[in-house]
């Protein structure tokens, strides 16, 4: 009992200095609703997601997205990315709504992909309402990379089954 007590500590300790970390391949797009193409995410949600990932015990390696940025599915952005190792692509689209009560609502639709065992993906929406006019579709994301953060942890989590379910009879 004590022995599975350890162990279950340790693995919840995580990776104890970066070269313990997997590395990780990272695509991140933001696009728009209209017809503007699709660009790389600000640095601050570059580097909030690593920070994720880093308590996952993986570290980020960005891949350059500039190959990714014609395409618009999905599917075919992450064919693109290193087929050895983890991998995630991760794309928010940022929709402006609507002034609500001084302020501007904005909804990010966040869409990511990940290949550790196998490839799975999950789909979200954040709203964000933002304090002027002038903010933009990367200004949305940063604020909204807090849950951003914690959706992708829960999801993570949730779909990764621990050593003891994967025991159980």
């Amino acid at each position: 009992m004590v022995l599975i007590g350890l162990l279950l500590a340790c693995a919840d300790a995580g990776p104890s200095a970066a070269g313990d970390r997997v590395p990780a391949a990272v695509a991140t797009l933001l696009q728009t609703v209209d017809a503007r193409p699709a660009t790389a995410w600000p640095e601050a949600a570059d580097v909030a997601l690593a920070s994720t990932l880093s308590g996952l015990g993986q570290h980020a390696q960005p891949v350059d997205v500039a190959p990714l940025i014609p395409l618009r599915d999905v599917d075919q952005r992450f064919e693109r990315l290193p087929e050895s190792g983890p991998a995630w692509l991760v794309v928010a689209t940022a929709r402006s709504e609507r002034e609500v009560l001084g302020r501007f609502r904005w909804t990010i639709h966040v869409h990511a992909i990940r290949r550790d065992a196998a490839v799975t993906s999950t789909s979200f929406d954040v709203p964000v309402h933002l304090d002027r006019f002038s903010d933009d579709a990367d200004e949305a994301l940063v604020a909204a990379m807090p849950t951003v953060e914690r959706r992708l942890l829960r999801w993570v989590r949730s779909s990764t089954p621990s050593e003891l379910e994967a025991d159980a009879p």
